[in-house]
């Protein structure tokens, strides 16, 4: 025996995992932030927009039709491919949310939609020189806060 093997001591077989539990999505974001704090509908939303503009959409919607099947076909499903739908489900909710806060952004003043591009790191530059950059992000959350509220597809995250 090498001198690795001597000290790694006994190997130990793994139990195989029997008890699963759902994964959220937004599991990272919901990490660093106190778990007892009102949820920030406005950061939710954001991060879903942000992961909407970086999704790949190369794929022609066929991620759409397995998910479609995944759900046509749930009664006959492994844990391991009802929690693939539970997450598939979820994340085709924040691409929803996603594409309702795009939409909301872009009905803003350019000088606020490029405000909130900076904030969350869509942008590295801020192009307007007369303007103070923080202020303009606080007006453009405000009026982003509202026109959430009004949408159909976010005002839940902000009850």
């Amino acid at each position: 025996m090498n001198a690795y093997a001597q000290t790694q001591g006994p190997i130990m077989k793994q139990k195989p995992i029997t008890d699963w539990r759902p994964v959220r999505v937004r599991q990272d974001a919901e990490r660093r932030e106190d778990p007892f704090a009102p949820r920030d509908g406005l950061n939710y939303c954001l991060d879903c927009w942000r992961d909407w503009m970086h999704k790949d959409d190369r794929d022609l919607s066929a991620g759409t039709m397995r998910i479609d099947y995944l759900q046509d076909v749930r009664h006959r499903m492994t844990p391991a491919e009802l929690l693939e739908a539970q997450v598939a489900e979820e994340r085709r909710r924040d691409m929803k949310i996603g594409e309702a806060t795009g939409a909301m952004i872009d009905s803003l003043k350019p000088l606020h939609q490029w405000a909130i591009y900076k904030s969350v790191g869509l942008s590295r530059v801020w192009r307007f020189d007369s303007a103070d950059y923080v202020t303009v992000l606080l007006l453009a959350k405000l009026e982003l806060i509202e026109k959430l509220k009004k949408n159909v597809a976010t005002r839940f995250q902000f009850e």
